[in-house]
């Protein structure tokens, strides 16, 4: 539904972009709960929902992207505070965290960061728009994919 509110520029004709907090805090809720679940990164949902109230795609990406910071340090706490017995036992384990791992993703996001931010800002809205929903699709099938096959 995303993609295709996406694709064939589906929203009401007058929005405004100031989002009522109850709403914003429901949505949110509801798009941090349905992500978590199915495994894939809230930006997949909150950016069609930014769009759809009515802002351009260039700021929809960027709202998304503050949001994604403020749930991966929320998350990161978590993973230190709330270790499983299991992963207490295993080794490169900061809390349940991977260490090699956070290094190797760390640090290449911070050039990956400026080089999508640069992108971004360079590209047309229309052209984000298709490629956004384009992977919006992928994501859906790989969902659907490791779900139910």
């Amino acid at each position: 539904m995303a993609a295709l509110q996406l694709i064939f520029d589906i929203s009401p004709k007058q929005t405004s972009t100031q989002i009522n907090k109850v709403e914003l805090i429901l949505v949110i809720a509801a798009i941090a709960s349905l992500t978590s679940i199915v495994g894939i990164g809230g930006g997949i949902l909150m950016i069609p929902y930014f769009k759809f109230r009515g802002l351009s795609m260039h700021k929809a990406i960027g709202t998304s992207s503050v949001m994604g910071f403020s749930f991966a340090l929320s998350s990161s706490i978590a993973v230190f505070l709330f270790v499983p017995e299991a992963a207490k036992e295993l080794d490169y384990l900061i809390g349940a965290a991977f260490y090699p791992a956070i290094l190797i993703v760390g640090l290449s996001s911070i050039y990956f960061a400026q080089v999508g931010a640069n992108l971004s800002s360079n590209t047309q809205g229309d052209i984000l728009k298709k490629a956004f929903a384009v992977l919006v699709i992928l994501a859906a099938f790989r969902v659907f994919y490791s779900t139910f096959l």
